[in-house]
């Protein structure tokens, strides 16, 4: 199901209405978090970017859809990294943040 999923970015119906009934859910969560680096152009040098990616999709385990969906991204220079001395999972905390500013309200 997941080499399926990987290929293709949907879901099985079959199998995610039998997850479904196995742990007894309606919805299912699914977050991806991809991190990269790029060269941020300056004036006269070449800074080193780190990105972090967060999506996530919600699958109504019934019809087998996506009811919601979103992504956010959040980055900081090498530099940026080093003057603040703070932990990369302040990046992934500042990119989920944004990533649930765009769930619906109920």
């Amino acid at each position: 199901m997941l080499q399926d999923y990987q290929a293709t970015g949907i879901l099985d119906k079959q199998s995610l209405q039998a997850m479904a009934a196995a742990v007894q859910a309606d919805y299912f969560l699914h977050l991806r978090v991809s991190y990269g680096e790029e060269c941020w152009q300056k004036a006269t040098a070449c800074d080193i970017r780190q990105v972090l990616d967060v999506s996530a999709h919600i699958w109504g385990s019934e019809k087998g859809d996506v009811v919601w969906q979103a992504s956010a991204t959040a980055a900081r220079t090498v530099i940026e990294e080093i003057e603040s001395r703070r932990p990369m999972g302040e990046l992934l905390a500042a990119a989920c943040w944004r990533l649930m500013l765009g769930f619906p309200p109920e």
